[in-house]
């Protein structure tokens, strides 16, 4: 991405004062985690009351895999979002997390996925459809958008035809929850009495359905049936989880391969080489920048004196961009190898539908690159990015023309 006038200037300042919230980060994120990395990998800064900043490969695999002195369970939102309960099983650490990473990973393992596929590529399919026959529209909210919010509120048992509405509430939480708590409660609200709705019909007829929330309904915890609030929790994580992530992935993959048409000409002459290119997209430009920990004792990190109860900033982006683990880490190498990038995490939290959201940008490149492999987008779309990068970075928009004579 390009900098913006006066970028180095802020690129200086958010390296010295670190802020993730800070709109100047959206505009290259990727300067500033380098500078970071250079000066000290794990570095103080003083925003939102003070954190302890995590930039290098090495130390951020350190702290996501060690839940005894890094603990999710007091939230990995910083600052706090204003969730009443640790949303399941994110914000909970081991043992306990186990158990509930028992009951939900045969939902989300490859064979499970791979019975969702069908249904991913019709929706990618009537989609890009639609597209070609308009010649031109937008691949963020005709196509990276809907196919992953389209999936998740068919795996939840929502009304998939919502999804524009869902993605609106799900991203002022997650984006406007440190700003402006009262405008992500009110979207909070907005789509809470649908969950609540249809969480009481799913009660009312016994879970006998094969959606999420009836499978939910039907599950016990230590014996223990699970209660609404756990329910809820669980699935509003499922919705922030499984709309921009997988948005956000699916829409810079387009964009990148749109800026390089012989890689692009390349996979759609061998689609075989498509899964090992997601990786390093993925790589190159994580979805997820970073989330929270607390430290649980005192401990040294990186050289630095950490105490009990610090907030350390975990940069799963900037990991991914570290040239002691990937050489040439600015570069796309779409055949890298030995690619162990941490855009899902790492660790007992590594993401629960990191297979689904695979597949489904999976799904989406090679029906793309099968059906309308000659679209172009519009030039200085690298610069329609979400204002708040702190934790999902994605584009908002990806205005498209697509070739009709082929």
């Amino acid at each position: 991405m390009a900098a913006a006038e006066g970028q180095p200037d802020a690129t200086a300042r958010l390296v010295d004062r670190f802020d993730h919230h800070d709109p100047d980060l959206s505009r290259n994120p990727y300067a500033v985690y380098a500078g970071l990395r250079e000066r000290c990998p794990v570095s103080r800064s003083e925003a939102w009351g003070g954190m302890w900043v995590v930039a290098s490969y090495e130390h951020v695999t350190e702290v996501a895999n060690d839940d005894l002195r890094f603990s999710s369970a007091q939230g990995v939102s910083f600052p706090p979002a204003g969730n009443p309960r640790p949303l399941i099983p994110i914000e909970i650490d081991p043992p306990d997390l186990f158990k509930y990473r028992r009951l939900l990973n045969p939902l989300f393992s490859p064979a499970a996925v791979e019975g969702m596929e069908p249904a991913v590529r019709a929706t990618a399919v009537e989609l890009i459809d639609a597209l070609m026959a308009k010649g031109e529209g937008d691949l963020m909210t005709d196509l990276a958008e809907p196919v992953p919010a389209r999936t998740t509120l068919r795996f939840l048992g929502l009304d998939e035809d919502q999804w524009p509405r869902y993605l609106r509430a799900v991203g002022t939480i997650v984006h406007e929850s440190s700003r402006d708590f009262s405008k992500a409660m009110a979207a909070f609200m907005d789509v809470a009495p649908d969950l609540m709705g249809r969480l009481a019909q799913r009660r009312a007829d016994g879970g006998t359905g094969d959606d999420f929330i009836s499978l939910l309904v039907r599950s016990e915890v230590d014996g223990v049936a699970l209660s609404d609030e756990q329910i809820l929790d669980m699935c509003f994580l499922q919705l922030t989880g499984g709309l921009h992530t997988t948005a956000a992935a699916i829409g810079y993959s387009l964009l990148y391969l749109a800026r390089h048409p012989e890689e692009r000409s390349r996979l759609a002459a061998e689609p075989d080489r498509i899964p090992a290119a997601i990786e390093e997209l993925l790589r190159y430009q994580s979805p997820v920048q970073g989330l929270a920990r607390t430290v649980t004792r005192d401990t040294v990190l990186g050289g630095q004196q950490l105490c009990a109860g610090d907030k350390l900033w975990v940069l799963w982006a900037s990991a991914n961009r570290d040239d002691k683990e990937f050489p040439g880490a600015d570069d796309v190498v779409l055949d890298r190898a030995s690619n162990r990038h941490v855009a899902f995490g790492v660790g007992a939290h590594r993401c629960l539908g990191l297979h689904l959201g695979r597949m489904e940008t999976r799904v989406v490149l090679e029906e793309v690159l099968r059906r309308m492999p000659d679209y172009d987008v519009a030039e200085g779309a690298e610069a329609n990015v979400i204002e708040d990068c702190s934790v999902v970075y994605t584009l908002t928009s990806l205005p498209c023309r697509i070739a009709t004579g082929r």
